[in-house]
């Protein structure tokens, strides 16, 4: 093999290990799938947080049982996890105080939280207290 074989060789195994080392050291295509499925989440849990608000707000300050589909807040954001079809948990925890949470699939280390509510991504929940005069 001549030197200029050899070097067009090497370059190409640099270039191989480099781009291996790019995919690795971000996941790749599947992982940015992942993120994008958890964005989605985020944008419905926060979604799903305008309508519990809204709810109470015309029902008093009285925090729904279930989220229901049938209120005055319409549109009602999806229910269920798109990637999953799981549905999301709504769990009230006190007297204003409540809790949406999704299954997510990245630890969302990449993510600062949400802007409106305390987000805890080792449960996968979001908690929030209403309010009611905004």
């Amino acid at each position: 093999m001549q030197q200029s074989d050899m070097a067009m060789v090497a370059l190409a195994a640099v270039t191989a290990v480099g781009i291996g080392a790019g995919l690795y050291a971000t996941g790749g295509p599947e992982y940015a799938r992942k993120i994008q499925r958890d964005e989605i989440r985020i944008d419905h849990l926060q979604q799903l947080m305008s309508t519990v608000d809204c709810t109470a707000r015309s029902g008093g300050g009285k925090l729904p049982e279930t989220l229901d589909p049938a209120n005055d807040c319409a549109p009602l954001p999806p229910l269920t996890d798109p990637g999953s079809d799981e549905p999301y948990r709504y769990l009230r925890t006190g007297t204003g105080t409540y809790q949406l949470c999704a299954g997510f699939e990245t630890d969302m280390s990449w993510r600062n939280g949400f802007d409106l509510a305390d987000f805890d991504p080792a449960t996968g929940c979001l908690s929030h207290t209403i309010r009611l005069y905004e």
